[in-house]
């Protein structure tokens, strides 16, 4: 996929009425002065639930399955080394 051609962000949340166009015009700024991620500071901010809103709406943006671990029972065994690594 071409990143350039991919619709931002703020852009698709307006659009899907997630956020208001003056929501993401705030969460603009604070980005500059941050530096950080427009996801990130949207959260930040409580414009979006990140693991509600904004996690799935980035994996369709970039064409990826949303995978949430939570979810997901991990042998006992498995568990185990792992927390031993």
């Amino acid at each position: 996929m071409n990143i350039q051609a991919r619709t931002p962000l703020g852009q698709i949340l307006v659009e899907k009425a997630v956020i208001t166009q003056e929501q993401l015009d705030i969460a603009l700024n604070k980005q500059k002065e941050t530096g950080e991620l427009l996801g990130i500071t949207l959260s930040k901010v409580g414009f979006v639930d990140e693991e509600i809103v904004l996690l799935p709406i980035i994996a369709d943006q970039l064409g990826v399955d949303l995978v949430q671990l939570r979810s997901l029972e991990i042998d006992k065994n498995i568990r185990h080394c792992l927390l031993n690594i």
